[in-house]
């Protein structure tokens, strides 16, 4: 089975409304999309947790480089699959160099501490490790001890 592209934007776009998904991007050819980095995590969890696709396998992160292509000259691509479905998805991440930040899914994802090694160190690209409100409390107690 595969999924449709259709249902997909527009259940992105209902949860987070029209700026989350750059829209011209998104053809039933390719699946695939560019998404606004402002809302990486949310979209990431969404097709994750939230909702029947389960895109629960990162198979693949690359850089790219598209000449010409003013609103993603560089993007990070992620390629996700479900047991779900047959094809697979990919979301292209804006990214620009040479301050290249998006958020680690090394939490979300097995595959993805490995393949985030591995473009920072080709492509000096940062992965950000979004803290829990949890460890921020215990950051804030543990400095509150030590004084």
């Amino acid at each position: 089975m595969l999924f449709d592209t259709n249902e997909l934007r527009s259940g992105l776009v209902d949860k987070f409304g029209e700026a989350v998904i750059y829209v011209q991007d998104l053809s039933s050819h390719s699946y695939e999309f560019i998404i606004n980095p402002t809302y990486q995590l949310c979209v990431f969890n969404y097709l994750l947790y939230e909702q029947k696709w389960r895109f629960d396998k990162l198979k693949n992160m690359i850089v790219t480089f598209q000449p010409g292509n003013e609103l993603c000259e560089y993007s990070v691509v992620y390629e996700l699959s479900s047991n779900f479905f047959q094809n697979k998805l990919k979301l292209l991440l804006p990214v620009w160099f040479p301050d290249a930040k998006v958020f680690s899914l090394s939490n979300q994802f097995k595959a993805a501490e490995k393949l985030e090694t591995e473009l920072s160190a080709i492509y000096k690209v940062e992965f950000m490790v979004k803290q829990s409100r949890f460890s921020l409390l215990k950051k804030r107690f543990a400095s509150m001890v030590n004084l």
